[in-house]
């Protein structure tokens, strides 16, 4: 029987991981604590490197989005070395046409989420974001790319199932 799959929900890291800020870059920074303990840890078991290879290779045929990558990659490998635009208006309007509505399609397949997971900012960065507009859109952008990111979603989905 299958394992049933279910949608994770990603908190991201601090705002000041994602933009590149460090507590240590302000000038009214707190000095780090000179707290000394030991550390204990056990060794993680190694990870099955090459079954996650045949799993990923398996879910990269079946997925949809990835076969239309390389349906892209196909079509323009060929197209690109030997592009050639029609002086016939009509022609011309019809080669347009055709190249407008793959990058249309493209658009729509590219800017599919994941079924997999969502993202969201913790809630003290959720209430920075309400007040600095530009950390929101840079913020904004971040999450959308990482919602529809394949390749992201890929691995997500792999490691969902164990």
């Amino acid at each position: 029987m299958a394992k049933e799959i279910k949608k994770l929900k990603i908190v991201l890291p601090d705002l000041g991981n994602l933009m590149g800020e460090k507590e240590g870059d302000y000038t009214t920074v707190l000095p780090n604590d000179s707290i000394i303990k030991d550390v204990n840890y056990a060794k993680l078991a190694a990870l099955p490197i090459k079954r996650l290879a045949e799993n990923s290779q398996k879910r990269v045929a079946e997925n949809e989005r990835f076969a239309w990558v390389k349906s892209i990659y196909n079509t323009l490998s060929k197209d690109i070395p030997v592009m050639k635009v029609s002086l016939r208006f009509e022609e011309y309007r019809e080669e347009r046409k055709t190249r407008e509505a793959f990058l249309d399609e493209y658009e729509k397949v590219m800017e599919q989420k994941s079924a997999a997971f969502e993202t969201e900012n913790h809630a003290f960065d959720k209430g920075i974001l309400t007040a600095n507009i530009i950390r929101k859109e840079s913020n904004e952008a971040f999450i959308r790319n990482i919602a529809t990111d394949i390749y992201v979603e890929d691995i997500m989905q792999d490691w969902l199932r164990h």
